[in-house]
């Protein structure tokens, strides 16, 4: 039996006892997330503190991990392409492209970059990252939110959202706000909170509830009270009744060709009516034909979450391990060591000692030395002697290293990742040892993938649901103009496929992309211009323009006033003129084929060659 078809009481204790069963798994989830969570804010409990002497160094290579695991993350938006559904027709595909650059521009409008940081850190932190795609009412178009793991409850057997009987989630919210909602549940609220209304307006306290999805409904639930239920409202229970002739007739039309049509049809819905005889009355009664046609890109109903987790050995929503933990006794030792640098280096300096037979506390404590360096007792040689600490061995050290190199490797945040240039290497050799690094993050990647993918479905999902009137949009091309897209429902045929570029998530080695466009543009592969585009010149075609003009006319990128010219003219007169002068024929030559002399106007250079000309028979005779 479906959870839709039990009544309130029924429902009730089905969710509680469902949401019970979870838990256990999510009660070690809050124990890793809490250990997590420490070392990500560099909380880091020492286990030999009370044998520590001076240091307090930290050096948390946790934190940096993460972060640049999360950058290299959402580096760059995963891009859909949009696959029109009609291939060959015009209409169809100015609808897919226009989809496309909507999405893009959702995107950035919606801060998705940011919302995914926050997830991937709790996929760090939690072993679960969360989304919730919804119809924000407020700007009238699609949205999303960032889930708490720990708030959310999904069924222990479920690898996916399409596997789960139910998803539930914890709403914590001021009691008013509660009440405003399901105003005729307020008396109930009320009770179970143990409030009064009087109570509430002076302090209004938060409370909490819960909010479970099926495919067929959303419960509210907050203790042993339903405050409210409504079908899914992701879903388009209702649809259209369209005639047969009149689904033959769209199937001819694409894109916007067929708002007309689709309008024509909402308009005439009422008449649509047949007449059936009621079962138990006998008496006639007029009803709704039913519908042949549903705004929905999915094939059936479904709970608007989006989860995902890496690292599973078993069924179920949550993975076995994270990164956080692995890396965890390794930044322990990092710890550790760094603090047994910091203290060796501190007693370099010297443990001053004090013998109380010669020196009084007062005296000790007098002492100009930094704190921590005075000791005293009796029987000191000469009432008073200094200790200088030794050296540390190599291998404290070297355990340092290995430690810290450990903690990259498990995240793959190594220094060619991060960017960094690694000693003597060639572009090849770089891109090389990169793409090994990235390999390692490949589950990862796909489930971000996977994250966005599902994330553009869900956003198609709602605009053909809810884009009853045009909505417009105005994303910046490549070409920096801007362009306005207006989309509606209608617009959006079934047959539209949406699908995701794998791998396309992590951002360019730009050092990589710049050494390779070097070493093409010397060998001659590529042309100025080429080389100027990848390596991230800004304005490339006007920059090669201008090392172009320079090369054919370089007075022409600078404007001088009428002084500077006549004195720059006069000036080149003159060396032109020793030129002409010359007897060597071999500077003449090479005037002869510069790109001074190549610049100079036609009538001009007619004279000089004239002149070298006269030259040169003097000089043979």
């Amino acid at each position: 039996m479906k959870l839709s078809e039990l009544d309130d009481k029924q429902l009730v204790l089905a969710l509680n006892e469902r949401w019970r069963m979870t838990e256990s798994l999510w009660g070690k989830m809050k124990e890793w997330s809490a250990v997590n969570r420490k070392y990500w804010k560099n909380e880091w409990d020492d286990p030999n503190k009370s044998a520590r002497k001076l240091s307090q160094v930290k050096d948390n290579r946790i934190f940096l991990s993460v972060e640049h695991d999360v950058n290299i993350l959402t580096g760059r938006p995963a891009k859909p392409v949009v696959l029109p559904a009609r291939q060959e027709d015009l209409d169809s595909q100015e609808v897919a492209s226009g989809l496309q650059d909507s999405f893009l521009d959702l995107y950035r409008r919606r801060q998705v970059k940011k919302k995914l940081k926050k997830g991937i850190r709790n996929l760090h932190f939690d072993r679960l990252i969360c989304l919730f795609p919804f119809w924000n009412t407020e700007i009238n178009d699609v949205d999303v939110r960032v889930v708490d793991p720990k708030k959310v409850r999904i069924p222990i057997y479920a690898n996916n959202e399409e596997d789960a009987e139910w998803i539930g989630e914890e709403i914590e919210e001021p009691i008013l706000q509660a009440i405003e909602k399901y105003k005729d549940k307020e008396e109930e609220i009320l009770k179970k909170a143990n409030q009064t209304r009087d109570a509430v307006l002076k302090n209004n306290p938060n409370i909490i509830y819960r909010m479970y999805w099926t495919d067929e409904e959303v419960i509210y639930v907050y203790k042993d009270e339903v405050l409210k239920r409504v079908p899914n409202m992701t879903w388009d229970w209702q649809g259209l009744v369209i005639e047969p002739n009149e689904l033959i007739a769209l199937q001819e039309l694409s894109g916007k060709a067929r708002r007309p049509k689709m309008e024509n049809i909402k308009a005439n819905q009422g008449e649509r009516m047949i007449e059936e005889v009621n079962p138990e009355t006998g008496e006639p009664e007029r009803k709704r034909k039913e519908a042949t046609y549903f705004y929905n890109h999915f094939d059936h109903p479904r709970k608007p979450y989006i989860f995902g987790t890496i690292f599973e050995d078993s069924e179920g929503p949550l993975g076995s391990t994270d990164l956080i933990t692995q890396a965890g006794p390794l930044q322990d030792n990092v710890n550790r060591r760094k603090r047994q640098i910091d203290d060796n280096a501190e007693e370099a300096s010297g443990i001053f000692i004090f013998d109380l037979n010669v020196f009084s506390k007062d005296d000790v404590q007098r002492f100009s030395g930094k704190a921590g360096s005075r000791l005293y007792g009796r029987g000191i040689e000469r009432g008073f002697k200094r200790d200088v600490g030794r050296e540390l061995p190599g291998y404290i050290f070297n355990d340092l290293e290995h430690s810290t190199r450990e903690i990259d490797n498990l995240f793959a945040t190594q220094g060619i990742v991060r960017g960094e240039k690694e000693g003597e290497e060639t572009a090849a050799g770089r891109a090389m040892l990169r793409e090994a690094s990235l390999e390692r993050r490949d589950e990862i990647i796909d489930l971000i993938d996977f994250v966005t993918w599902e994330l553009y479905n869900w956003w198609f999902q709602l605009m053909k649901l809810n884009y009853t009137e045009l909505h417009y949009v105005k994303p910046l091309g490549f070409d920096k103009a801007a362009k306005t897209i207006d989309l509606m429902q209608d617009d959006l045929e079934d047959g539209i496929d949406i699908k995701i570029i794998p791998g396309q998530i992590v951002p360019d080695d730009k050092i990589f992309r710049q050494e390779k466009a070097m070493e093409e543009v010397g060998a001659g592969l590529i042309s100025p211009l080429d080389y100027y585009r990848a390596v991230g010149k800004e304005n490339p075609e006007e920059v090669y323009k201008r090392l172009v003009l320079s090369k054919m006319n370089p007075a022409a990128l600078v404007k001088f006033t009428p002084e500077e010219l006549g004195q720059a003219v006069q000036g080149k007169e003159q060396e032109i003129g020793k030129i002409e002068e010359s007897d060597n024929l071999a500077q003449l030559e090479a005037f002869l084929k510069s790109d001074e002399f190549r610049s100079m106007p036609p009538e001009q250079q007619a004279g000089i060659i004239e002149k070298v000309r006269e030259k040169v028979e003097q000089l043979k005779k």
